[in-house]
């Protein structure tokens, strides 16, 4: 964050919107909350089930800040996949390219990790806040993404595998159910 900060003498939440939020048309993605945002934003829960409060970390923006809905992730999903050398999904495309291996069947790239599992490249990377946890993947070469925002304190890592690569990881009746919460739960 403070490398963006200096280099481009923007606050990060700024750099953000102008290069990568406002192009994408992701109007409800952002560190700080918009009355919107506000309105339909889901409580957190613990793993045990306990309402958490909401982590504001602008400090660390890069490193969880950002909030959204699943139809501005679709966006960002979809650019990411895009195939027409349009110049940000271009350079998105770039982020993903392997710079070295991190153990068995994963490598990574610009903060994107690889995993071959079934026969596919699935490019992914999750994340967590208190009462939030999040996943969202892709295999380019099948242009399938799936993204997971849940409201709990439970990863989701198994479930969005599952659903790009086919793999079946998660118990019928498991996570799947709890998963399919949205972040901002109401339309």
């Amino acid at each position: 964050m403070f490398f963006v900060e200096g280099i481009s003498g923007q606050r990060y939440e700024q750099f953000v919107k102008e290069r990568i939020l406002d192009p994408l048309d992701m109007n409800h993605t952002g560190v700080t909350l918009t009355p919107w945002m506000q309105e339909h934003l889901a409580k957190g829960y613990s793993a045990g089930g306990m309402v958490m409060p909401n982590w504001d970390i602008p400090a660390l923006a890069g490193a969880g800040a950002l909030r959204s809905t699943m139809t501005d992730m679709l966006k960002f999903a979809r650019a990411n996949l895009d195939s027409s050398g349009a110049r940000l999904p271009r350079l998105m495309q770039q982020t993903h390219v392997v710079r070295r291996s991190v153990g068995k069947d994963m490598s990574i790239g610009m903060n994107w990790i690889t995993r071959s599992m079934n026969g596919r490249e699935v490019v992914w990377h999750n994340g967590g806040t208190g009462g939030y946890r999040t996943w969202i993947g892709f295999d380019a070469k099948a242009k399938i993404a799936a993204i997971v925002l849940g409201n709990s304190g439970i990863g989701y890592d198994d479930l969005g595998f599952e659903l790009v690569a086919g793999t079946r990881t998660v118990p019928p009746g498991g996570l799947c159910r709890a998963a399919l919460s949205s972040r901002f739960a109401k339309t």
